[in-house]
């Protein structure tokens, strides 16, 4: 574990060393780095640019999760979409924001079949089941 952490920081001020100031315009970044154990524990780097919070101070947290405190303004502000399906069945309409889901508007239909299961092609339906 000791090494793993070590191993991040010295990952991390690597990364800070191949930025410029252009990188850190106009919110800051924020740097996600961690130990990939399925991958031959080979490190992980991610670099996020949010678009709503403003990083204006170091903060530094090690641990078994990523913090995400920080960026909860990018991460609670969802574009809304809406959502229609048609199926045989039934319509639904529908809006999806992130974890948000609502319903608009829904409805079932029976629709009529489009010819009865006897008369001549009763052997055939037959033949299609088996």
């Amino acid at each position: 574990v000791r090494n793993a952490v070590k191993n991040a920081l010295i990952s991390t001020q690597q990364r800070f060393r191949s930025l410029n100031k252009n990188d850190f315009i106009p919110n800051g970044i924020v740097l996600f780095i961690g130990q990939d154990i399925k991958n031959n524990n080979r490190m992980s780097i991610n670099i996020i640019k949010p678009k709503l919070s403003k990083i204006r101070n170091l903060h530094y947290s090690c641990g078994k999760r990523f913090d995400l405190e920080i960026l909860s303004k990018d991460l609670n502000n969802f574009e809304k979409y809406g959502i229609v399906v048609i199926s045989g069945k039934e319509l639904y309409i529908g809006s999806v924001a992130g974890e948000e889901r609502k319903c608009l508007y829904s409805q079932t239909v029976d629709l009529p079949k489009k010819h009865g299961r006897g008369g001549q092609s009763q052997m055939r339906f037959n033949r299609q089941r088996l």
